[in-house]
């Protein structure tokens, strides 16, 4: 297997996006949870809800556009 500088970035921003990904995805966990908490503000952490699922979603897409380039691109 060749390791070229492609692969080594993409490796690198692989591993930066699984990271982002489970921060992400934590953080949409905590906004459900204050929506569903009866003393929470609902009109500030329901679009904040739908902001961290869009940024969780759009990780997710880069994260495997990724790895399937990663995939193909192995000898």
């Amino acid at each position: 297997m060749r390791v070229t500088k492609r692969t080594v970035w993409a490796g690198i921003g692989l591993t930066f996006l699984t990271v982002a990904g489970m921060v992400s995805v934590y953080q949409v966990l905590f906004s459900l949870w204050m929506t569903a908490y009866p003393y929470a503000d609902i009109n500030f952490w329901r679009p904040h809800l739908y902001l961290r699922l869009a940024q969780t979603v759009l990780i997710g897409m880069l994260w495997s556009a990724l790895a399937v380039w990663m995939f193909r691109k192995r000898d």
